[in-house]
């Protein structure tokens, strides 16, 4: 088991993204500049952690590297969610464009 340096959970060793945030584990072989390097983009806001997951889930079955951010900045009191400035779905900058077309498309209804 391995602990998320992001938000503690503990997680199984072979898991590449921590189960409680989305926070993606840094690999021993990986050099940290490496990964910072990459810019994120927020591609989808959501003031619900729920949605916010489900949208990750949706783009990273769709190929996309979407990460969870600012998931612990969300309050929850009495069946409200209070956010400062949502929870960010985001991707790296290569992939944005693409990621929000795909977000565009898949909420369109069909005619």
């Amino acid at each position: 088991m391995k602990a998320c340096s992001y938000c503690g959970r503990e997680n199984a060793d072979d898991v590449i993204r921590c189960t409680g945030c989305g926070t993606e584990f840094v690999l021993a072989e990986q050099p940290r500049e490496e990964i910072g390097s990459i810019n994120a983009v927020t591609v989808s806001t959501a003031f619900n952690p729920a949605d916010a997951q489900l949208t990750r889930s949706r783009l990273e079955a769709a190929g996309f590297h979407a990460i969870v951010s600012h998931e612990l900045s969300a309050l929850s009191m009495d069946g409200y969610g209070l956010t400062v400035g949502g929870i960010r779905v985001q991707v790296p900058e290569s992939e944005a464009t693409e990621a929000r077309e795909f977000l565009e498309s898949s909420t369109e209804s069909p005619e």
